[in-house]
């Protein structure tokens, strides 16, 4: 084999372990990413606001912790009831549902206690939103 030969072969060796390399380190990439979208939604995702809304904005609340205040539009002129539910982050307790209108809008107290936050979501004619988290004590 000449030197030039030698030289190639050396060069095309080098390329496939890098080449080989490259291409365990991608398959490697593909699946941490397929192990991570396949995860569970994580708190960290849960939007943290004091309102919400039902998919196609069906109805909407907004929690007011000042007062233990909930307000609540149902938009959809259907005679069927627009209602809220929250439970408190970190307790294994049940949903509580605060407040519920029929076409329109309404507001109302409900005491929370104010050492925990809170998931809440909101219930329209086309469904429950997704939750979001909030605070429960709230300086008036």
């Amino acid at each position: 084999m000449s030197a030039q030969e030698a030289q190639h072969e050396v060069g095309r060796r080098g390329g496939t372990r890098w080449r080989r390399a490259l291409t365990t380190a991608a398959v490697a990439a593909a699946a941490a990413g397929l192990v991570l979208s396949t995860a569970p939604q994580s708190a960290a995702a849960t939007p943290y606001r004091n309102w919400n809304q039902a998919p196609s904005n069906a109805a909407g609340v907004k929690f007011t912790p000042c007062g233990d205040v909930w307000e609540l539009w149902d938009n959809v002129n259907d005679n069927q009831y627009a209602r809220a539910r929250f439970h408190y982050k970190g307790v294994d307790d049940t949903w509580k549902y605060p407040i519920a209108v029929a076409d329109g809008y309404t507001r109302t107290q409900r005491n929370v206690y104010e050492k925990y936050h809170i998931y809440f979501q909101v219930y329209g004619s086309t469904g429950w939103s997704s939750s979001v988290e909030y605070h429960t004590n709230g300086g008036c």
